[in-house]
């Protein structure tokens, strides 16, 4: 009995002696390898990339903004409504709804709609053409 404790002790001995030797050549890998250092390493590249990717979206972002602005003014000066805010205005006939451009296209009686800005309308009657 005593010499299997003994064989027993010095196989535990043994085990435990190797799986330390195991863990140390681990941890010497572990620590050659530097995970904290790549971790970091990691982390500044991952930053960088979320940095340049939000610089270049503000840009994109930015130059269709540019685009739609200018599109918007575009679409604004053609806007025949547009000159009204000028001191124009656009005079329809009311019967035919068709606009009035010169003299010819009204005669005596004919009842005439003119739009100022902000949709003022001012009704009035050609009483000598």
């Amino acid at each position: 009995m005593d010499e299997l404790a003994t064989d027993l002790a010095e196989a535990v001995k043994t085990l435990l002696t190797d799986a330390r030797e195991i863990l140390s050549v681990g941890y010497e890998r572990i620590v050659r390898i530097e995970p904290h250092r790549l971790l970091g390493q990691k982390t500044i590249e991952l930053n960088g990339w979320q940095s340049r990717t939000n610089t270049s979206m503000s840009t994109v972002i930015n130059k269709y903004r540019m685009q739609l602005t200018a599109q918007t003014n575009r679409l604004e000066a053609l806007n025949p409504k547009s000159v009204l805010h000028r001191g124009y205005s656009i005079t329809t006939n009311k019967k035919t709804g068709m606009l009035i451009k010169s003299a010819k296209d009204v005669k005596a009686g004919d009842e005439m709609i003119t739009e100022l800005a902000e949709e003022n309308l001012i009704e009035s009657k050609v009483t000598k053409a």
